[in-house]
């Protein structure tokens, strides 16, 4: 089946998203007018699952729990004067 690159909003702190099975995040970024956003390389009839991710403001404490969690990428807002980390909680499948 041919992949896809869907784009998914990101929100500050912690919030979870719907994503295709085995979607791979490629980049995060600040689209103008939207915000952050990640863009996935999807199968689009693949069956959803729910993934849990968090964004850490650089300088802000982060919880002992985030060390289990995969590093994704750095995005900058307001001309770079805030950046921010996106980590995703990894699922059962991924640690097995």
């Amino acid at each position: 089946m041919a992949k896809s690159v869907w784009k998914f909003p990101v929100s500050l702190g912690g919030f979870s998203t719907r994503m295709p099975v085995g979607s791979e995040v490629l980049t995060v970024q600040v689209q103008e007018l939207v915000g952050p956003c990640m863009w996935a390389l999807v199968d689009p009839e693949a069956e959803e699952e729910v993934r849990v991710f968090v964004v850490v403001g650089t300088g802000h404490p982060m919880a002992d729990e985030i060390s289990a969690f995969d590093y994704i990428d750095t995005f900058q807002i307001h001309g770079g004067q805030l950046v921010w980390h996106l980590f995703e909680r990894p699922t059962e499948s991924k640690e097995e």
